[in-house]
Parts: C-alpha cells; sequence; structure tokens
C-alpha cells in the first residue's frame, strides 16, 4: 500500500483530514496517510517547503508566498468552508470604533486578509490598529480571554466558545467580503506528487470526499470521534460550532474567491505578484467526482454540477 506523509492546521475546517484518518478511509483508498501535527500555524507551509509532509490541509493564503517562490505547490481541492470571524470585545462600537485599538490575528493567514478587507471596506486604515501576530488558536483565544486585545480574529471552532462564553461581539463572519462559501483550509499537494504519483492523489482526494458524506450523514459521531484528541473542545462544543463551518471538498467554483486574495497579500507586502490560475490544478478532483458521481451529488456542500450549472445547496 502506497505512504504519504500529510500535515494539516488546527481549525475545524481540517473536519474531513482527521474523519477519513479516524474512520479508516484513507486505508480503503489505498493508502497509508501519516499526519504531522503542527505546533505553530506557520509549521504546515514548513512542513511543505521543506518537503517533511507532500500534502497539507492549511490556510490557503499562506501558500501564495511559497507559490510565488517557485516551489512546486498546487492547491487540488478544498477541506472545509465559512467558519472565519472578526471579533471584538463587548465594549467595541463598530468598524469605526477600532482605530488605536489592539487586535491579535495570525500573520499571512485568511483570518488577517478578512481582517484587512473588513477594515479597508469600512475606510479604516490597516495600520491604525494595533496588531498583534500571534502562533496558534489557543493564543488567539488566550489574548482574548484574557483582555490583552480589544478585537480578535478566529476561527470555528474557537469563535464559538468566544461568543458563547466571552460575550464576543461578531464583526465579520467573512460572507459579507467572501460570498456564502468561501474556503477556509484547502487541500494543497506538491507538484512532484501530482506528477508522478497521481493516484495517491487520488485516493487522499476520494477518502476526503466519503469523509465529508460520513460527517454530513452523522455530525455527532463525528465530533465525537475527534473531540479531545485532534481539538481541545467537547463533542458538544464541536457540534455546535460545526453549523457555521461544514465541510467542503469540492471548492472547484472558489477559485475567484481564493485568486482575489492575492491582492490583499501584495498590499500588506506578503507577496509582489498575484497569484495565477497556475496556483489552482483541480484536474485530479474532477477525476475523482466523475469516478464517484453518486457520492458527489449527495454531498450538502460540493461545487455546481459541471453538467447540467444546477447549484447544490450550501449550508451556512
Amino acid at each position: 500500500m502506497d505512504h504519504l506523509t500529510m500535515t494539516h492546521g488546527l481549525a475545524l475546517s481540517n473536519l474531513p483530514v482527521f474523519i477519513a484518518q479516524e474512520y479508516g478511509l484513507y486505508r480503503q483508498a489505498g493508502v497509508e496517510v501519516t499526519l504531522l501535527r503542527p505546533s505553530r500555524a506557520p509549521d504546515v507551509v514548513n512542513f511543505l517547503r521543506q518537503g517533511e509532509a507532500a500534502m497539507a490541509s492549511c490556510a490557503f493564503t499562506s501558500l501564495m508566498p511559497l507559490y510565488e517562490e517557485g516551489r512546486s505547490i498546487r492547491i487540488v481541492a478544498g477541506a472545509g468552508v465559512l467558519g472565519l470571524f472578526v471579533l471584538g470585545q463587548a465594549q467595541v462600537g463598530g468598524w469605526d470604533d477600532l482605530r488605536g485599538r489592539q487586535a491579535a490575528t495570525l500573520r499571512m493567514d485568511p483570518l488577517e486578509i478578512l481582517l484587512y478587507e473588513s477594515l479597508t471596506a469600512h475606510g479604516v486604515p490597516y495600520e491604525s490598529l494595533q496588531v498583534r501576530y500571534l502562533s496558534n488558536p489557543r493564543e488567539l483565544s488566550q489574548a482574548f480571554t484574557e483582555r490583552e486585545v480589544e478585537v480578535v480574529t478566529h476561527v470555528e471552532p474557537y469563535a464559538t466558545q468566544l461568543i458563547r462564553d466571552h460575550g464576543a461581539k461578531i464583526l465579520s463572519n467573512g460572507t459579507d467580503r467572501w460570498g456564502a462559501s468561501y474556503p477556509d483550509c484547502v487541500i494543497a499537494a506538491r507538484v512532484e506528487l501530482l506528477q508522478e504519483r497521481p493516484e495517491v492523489v487520488k485516493a487522499v482526494l476520494r477518502a476526503l470526499l466519503r469523509a465529508q458524506a460520513a460527517i454530513e450523514h452523522d455530525l455527532a459521531a463525528a465530533c465525537e470521534a475527534v473531540a479531545g484528541r485532534y481539538y481541545p473542545a467537547s463533542a458538544g462544543d464541536l457540534l455546535q460550532a460545526a453549523a457555521s463551518m461544514p465541510p467542503g471538498v469540492d471548492i472547484r467554483d472558489q477559485g475567484e474567491v481564493i485568486l482575489g486574495r492575492g491582492a490583499a497579500m501584495a498590499a500588506l507586502g506578503y507577496v509582489r505578484k498575484l497569484p495565477d490560475e497556475g496556483f489552482l490544478d483541480f484536474s485530479l478532483l474532477e477525476e475523482v467526482v466523475r469516478e464517484e458521481r453518486d457520492l458527489w451529488a449527495s454531498l450538502r456542500v460540493r461545487a455546481a454540477d459541471p453538467e447540467d450549472g444546477a447549484q447544490p445547496p450550501r449550508e451556512a
């Protein structure tokens, strides 16, 4: 059986990656997968850069500098959609009230880009905030709960905990900027893997589609399977948070959303050139969709039907 090392992020958008492992779906698809767990958000891209992992589930904007460097990285599918938030302490009045306030985010992450684009849209200069860059979701939560910052960008399941337990005010959930089904973590692969072992990539994508189907069929069981092991949250917390961050492997209709964030990445100095269509390669995903037509058609969150253009239901 083929073997693959894959790394991943720490958000709920990685749930299909974990369920495919816990339910034995990678092995059923014909590949043995070792998951390489990061301790900090930048570790994921570094594992790809250094070749320690051949595939990753990671924040899509963090891959843009790697692509610009000429590294052989492509986005081949999605993992989860929605679930990003800009949150304020109770005393924060709104966007115009953010000037001079302390904020915390993750560098080069869609969370930072959402904050930047939201501020820009409301006429508030990004540099007017005092932005702290932290390294993982736990640090973001801690900075907010200990009131070290007045604004934080966060992701599920941690955002729901801050809203429910600490009175965080929602300033944005991303849909006002990026639409009703934007991606968070995407599946990336090294080009040499795509070229030399495409069947292994297809096996991973097949397993992820099956994991999404399993999650949609019994979300409570999926949350029980990963609570405490992959997330510092109870199954109940995950179940509540999952309503705003469903799995979404087929993101072929989200290319414009992904590439559109390049302008903000350039404005913040992370890239010099905007990513082009070569950043995306959904060809193997398209093959798997054709081969698993019934499975794909059963999914609640997926791209438009390529044959008839019908829009499937998408859960917010």
